[in-house]
């Protein structure tokens, strides 16, 4: 399971290392070509990359989450929230549908009323978000031995 605020799981597995079997994606932040100022070395997308965007592109579409989809993905589920004034809720949406578009298996939620880090929530709404994103590992992580205890014997 694969928990993150800003990337994705590593495409590569090294022999004998288990894939990653689900990724939470929370407001996670992209570099995407045109979401920010290009020239400003200032911007969140260039010190996120250490360049500007216009001087590296190439650095800032691999730092993309979008640019890592591949059909072989774990299931996501995206929470963003619908308010965010750090990181448009368009590219949590970006994210889902090229996930969609290679065939994974995505839950994207836009959360109404919060703003960057849930701000803006009640702490109930808060605890919803947490626990939806429980339920999703579970779900990912729960295999045929997933319900099952082992028993200890004496």
């Amino acid at each position: 399971m694969h928990g993150l605020m800003g990337g994705l799981p590593g495409d590569a597995h090294p022999a004998g290392q288990a894939r990653d079997r689900g990724a939470l994606f929370v407001e996670g932040g992209q570099c995407p070509p045109g979401a920010h100022d290009a020239a400003d070395p200032t911007a969140r997308a260039a010190l996120l990359i250490g360049a500007a965007v216009a001087d590296a592109p190439e650095r800032a579409r691999a730092a993309s989450p979008v640019a890592r989809v591949h059909a072989d993905a774990p299931p996501f589920l995206v929470l963003h929230g619908a308010l965010d004034t750090l990181i448009p809720l368009a590219q949590g949406g970006q994210l889902a549908a090229a996930l969609h578009q290679v065939g994974a298996r995505v839950d994207f939620r836009p959360v109404p009323g919060a703003d960057h880090g849930w701000a803006g929530l009640s702490d109930e709404e808060v605890e919803r978000i947490f626990s939806a994103s429980v339920d999703f590992a579970h779900a990912c992580t729960a295999g045929p031995m997933g319900h099952r205890r082992r028993r200890r014997h004496p």
